[in-house]
């Protein structure tokens, strides 16, 4: 690719049969996410008024621009992940069947936009010399700021085609569980912003990312065939979430 270079990835699965209605299923892959045109090239600055201050400027800088490369902002990288599963899916009868699987993926090199960056009040400190260089009050940029791991188990669940009154009935469950949901390691600062004591990901972000996903959600759903006409119901549960 012309914006970062090249990716290899692969993909090996296995399936075992634990006689004619169950099966061992297991998977080990690896997966890239370019970065993207916005997140590449977006360049955005606001103009604000402050009484007795006058106009301060901040805003967006973009990934090639010269303030970047005077900041040390690296290009941005491919997002690179290592995923594992393993399950078991199976035929009860001829009207239900399932799969429940369990998954594991290791995301590294996550891009983040980051959160803004303010001069520090010190003028002897580098960052607050680049941002009074460039007019610039605070700043913002896009980075593979993380490293991330999330696993759980998927589970589905169909019980069709049953006897009920004129019609037949279908029923499904299908959810997800979370066992981890977690940055693995520490943020990934550039060193101007680490010697100036800030983070491009504050706390809020850190719950936008983790703690405010619901750690498990599940539909029920059913289906009552009649004839011409066909009615539905699902109900869905999402578990509290928690954001700081």
């Amino acid at each position: 690719y012309s914006d970062f270079g090249n990716a290899f990835v692969y993909k090996l699965s296995s399936l075992y049969k634990l006689g004619d209605n169950l099966r061992l299923r297991s998977s080990l892959s690896s997966f890239f996410n370019d970065p993207a045109f916005t997140q590449i090239y977006t360049q955005k600055l606001q103009y604000r008024f402050v009484p007795g201050q006058g106009v301060q400027v901040g805003g967006l800088i973009n990934n090639v621009s010269p303030q970047a490369r005077l900041l040390g902002i690296s290009r941005l990288k491919p997002e690179l992940s290592e995923n594992f599963t393993f399950g078991l899916a199976g035929n009860i009868s001829a009207q239900m069947n399932f799969t429940l699987d369990y998954y594991n993926i290791d995301l590294r090199d996550r891009i983040v936009l980051g959160t803004e960056i303010f001069s520090t009040g010190d003028p002897n400190n580098s960052l607050d010399a680049l941002l009074s260089q460039n007019n610039l009050i605070d700043l913002s940029f896009f980075s593979n700021a993380l490293n991330t791991r999330t696993s759980g188990i998927d589970l589905v669940y169909a019980y069709k085609n049953i006897n009920l009154g004129r019609g037949y009935l279908n029923l499904n469950l299908s959810g997800n569980y979370q066992f981890t949901n977690k940055r693995v390691g520490e943020v990934k600062n550039i060193d101007i912003v680490e010697q100036a004591g800030q983070s491009v990901v504050n706390a809020s972000q850190e719950a936008l990312f983790f703690t405010s996903r619901p750690k498990s959600k599940f539909i029920l759903g059913s289906q009552y065939n009649l004839g011409k006409f066909v009615f539905n119901f699902n109900h869905t549960y999402f578990e509290k979430t928690t954001f700081k």
